[in-house]
């Protein structure tokens, strides 16, 4: 985990995370509540993909030595 805040708008909670490791990894994350919705932003927070949700939490492959930012709803 790199960063987290509130999105600009102050609604969401944004993450952003890097995988050090050359190859992909699945990271999942939840809040305190359930995670109602996810999706992947760029760095501007322009939605690029909706992210899967089971059981209150939401999903993200991170490809090797990537960084993903990720917007989490409650």
């Amino acid at each position: 985990l790199s960063a987290c805040h509130r999105s600009e708008e102050g609604e969401h909670v944004q993450l952003r995370v890097f995988n050090p490791d050359p190859t992909p990894a699945t990271m999942r994350v939840s809040l305190r509540g359930r995670v109602q919705s996810a999706s992947r932003v760029d760095f501007l927070e322009r939605p690029m993909e909706d992210l899967p949700v089971q059981d209150g939490a939401a999903s993200v492959i991170v490809n090797g030595h990537g960084i993903a930012t990720v917007v989490l709803a409650d």
